[in-house]
């Protein structure tokens, strides 16, 4: 009679999974990259994270893949930039990547892709803003300080980016994650741990800007390529996103051409 139970168990939890998993099995990595975006896209957060995983050891990172969606997580790369808002996708692209998995059974072996995905936001409709690194993380900045960075927007291109990538500066659009007290001593003594609310600007003669006049100045994104690492064992179960990265981002400001904010690198199996 328990050999009977545990079946049971066993053939419920596989027809939960199939019902969970069913629309992305047998489909290309392609089509799995865009469904992800629509979900992101959605900001129905109970949608995209079943999206990530891996097929080794289902580590999930601190905090779980959740953190992905909120900046206050910590977690870098950060997909809150896009959370419920509209971009155009262009033509993705997928290509193999060689990966060593561990398995026993042929229709189990490992595959792994990394695809491409370009994204492009309209301003009519929604182009994410691009702060300073010290707006960021809370800290107040001068009104020379800003100029600098709107006439030059790729200083530091290649530190916390996607952190800095706002909906917009409105208070409270960050949600900090509690901190063990150890922790939260090591947060307020080391710079750039966490980002944080858009912090002010200054002008020379010490009054502070209004948000709506900081954020018509600073630049905004126009293209980025998303790539996601996209692993899954055999044809029979679902892809999942084991990392994701963004590169090749152009962001411009008024008055001003487009800037490349390259980085070129792509990701690799193990990192």
């Amino acid at each position: 009679m328990k050999v009977l139970y545990l079946l049971l168990f066993a053939f419920c939890g596989a027809v939960v999974l199939f019902v969970l998993y069913s629309d992305r099995l047998g489909v290309a990595p392609e089509q799995t990259g865009l469904a992800f975006v629509k979900a992101v896209q959605a900001g129905n957060t109970t949608a995209i994270i079943p999206f990530f995983g891996d097929v080794t050891c289902s580590c999930p990172p601190k905090g779980g893949y959740g953190g992905y969606l909120n900046l206050g997580s910590g977690l870098d790369p950060n997909l809150t930039f896009m959370l419920g808002c509209r971009c155009q996708v262009g033509r993705v692209t997928a290509s193999k990547v060689p990966k060593q998995f561990p398995y026993l059974l042929p229709w189990e072996k490992p595959v792994c892709f990394a695809v491409d995905l370009p994204l492009t936001f309209e301003s009519s409709v929604y182009s994410p803003l691009l702060l300073p690194v010290p707006m960021a993380f809370g800290e107040r900045m001068d009104e020379m300080s800003l100029q600098k960075f709107v006439s030059h927007p790729d200083i530091d291109k290649n530190k916390a980016f996607s952190w800095r990538l706002r909906q917009s500066l409105e208070p409270g659009l960050v949600k900090p994650q509690l901190l063990k007290p150890e922790d939260a001593e090591i947060a307020k003594t080391i710079r750039c741990l966490f980002p944080r609310d858009a912090g002010e600007v200054v002008t020379s003669s010490g009054n502070k800007m209004a948000r709506q006049q900081v954020a018509s100045l600073l630049p905004r994104l126009n293209s980025v390529v998303l790539q996601l690492m996209m692993e899954r064992r055999g044809t029979y179960t679902p892809w999942l996103i084991s990392r994701f990265k963004l590169h090749d981002a152009i962001v411009q400001t008024d008055n001003h051409p487009p800037v490349r904010i390259s980085d070129a690198t792509a990701l690799t199996p193990d990192r």
